[in-house]
């Protein structure tokens, strides 16, 4: 499994793993590897047993005896570690050791003959970059390590920054006695793992397809109220630039043609006062009343313009 594919699974893993009750995470467990360091003299000394669910949760616990795990995790201490923070490309981070041995003589204080170097990403890619820890440990003491490890040793590991749960951060070199390579999970420890994880990833792919359904309605709702306000403000700004406009104007032979045709239908004694065009194509003609007592009385006539051609 290359290294994207494994830091993929374990992301998964971790959080499907985060979402369900204790009692579930915890089921299946057993002894999953002895963890050891190294004494002064090299001698192995060992610290204890680090326990793993079939789902793959880690706890410490105490080894029983008749019941010791074949693997041995061997711890390297801090102090024979040289550690550092580098931000890298997403790129670099998905192609991982291969990318990084390539610039092992920007971040390691050893000559690159001489060191060895194990890594872990501290943060999610975030715009292109993304920062990952650098441990880099001499290669001669890394095979005093690998020395100094049992015989009865099936499967064994070089390790650095082990956490509380006893999983390591670096993981500087494996092995194991037979060459076989380590699964997953062990026997219906798998299957439950594999149909967990199958009824998980369909319970989530559900309720985001109903999330995905209810969202696009909601949009879709908003992009037509949002059509209606920008209808009715193009209403508004038409209306606005219509008062601030004024009345239309019309060709001058229309307002001559109208006046000849109201000398020949008014009557004689008709005086004009006001002659003014009001919208919508009508001219509007206002003078005393002839009988009226009242001087402010006036005779008011609206003569068409007829369309515009």
């Amino acid at each position: 499994m290359t290294d994207e594919l494994r830091h993929a699974f374990g992301w998964a893993l971790t959080t499907v793993r985060a979402t369900l009750p204790r009692m579930i995470r915890e089921f299946g467990r057993g002894p999953d590897a002895r963890l050891a360091r190294l004494g002064k003299e090299n001698e192995l000394i060992q610290v204890g047993v680090r326990y793993r669910s079939w789902l793959g949760e880690a706890s410490l616990g105490e080894g029983r005896a008749g019941n010791e795990p074949a693997e041995l995790q061997l711890e390297l201490s801090d102090a024979e570690q040289y550690r550092r923070v580098l931000t890298v490309s997403e790129g670099v981070a998905r192609r991982g050791r291969a990318a990084l041995e390539l610039r092992l003589n920007e971040f390691s204080p050893l000559p690159v003959d001489q060191a060895r170097f194990a890594f872990r990403q501290l943060s999610p890619a975030v715009g292109g970059r993304c920062d990952i820890e650098v441990a880099v440990i001499r290669a001669a003491r890394l095979r005093q390590a690998i020395d100094a490890l049992p015989r009865s040793a099936a499967r064994w590991s070089i390790v650095g920054a082990v956490d509380a749960s006893g999983e390591p951060g670096f993981r500087f070199a494996t092995g194991s006695a037979g060459g076989g390579r380590r699964g997953i999970g062990r026997g219906a420890g798998l299957l439950l793992l594999v149909a967990v994880c199958v009824l998980v990833c369909v319970a989530w792919a559900d309720r985001f397809s109903r999330e995905a359904d209810t969202l696009e309605l909601r949009r879709t709702e908003l992009i037509g109220f949002a059509r209606g306000l920008r209808d009715a403000d193009l209403g508004i700004e038409r209306a606005e630039l219509a008062m601030q406009a004024g009345p239309t104007s019309v060709p001058l032979d229309r307002v001559v043609e109208a006046l000849r045709d109201l000398g020949l239908q008014a009557p004689e004694d008709l005086t004009i006062r006001t002659i003014q065009l009001e919208p919508p194509h009508a001219l509007v003609i206002e003078g005393p009343e002839a009988d009226a007592a009242d001087s402010t009385a006036v005779t008011r006539l609206e003569l068409p313009l007829g369309d515009e051609t």
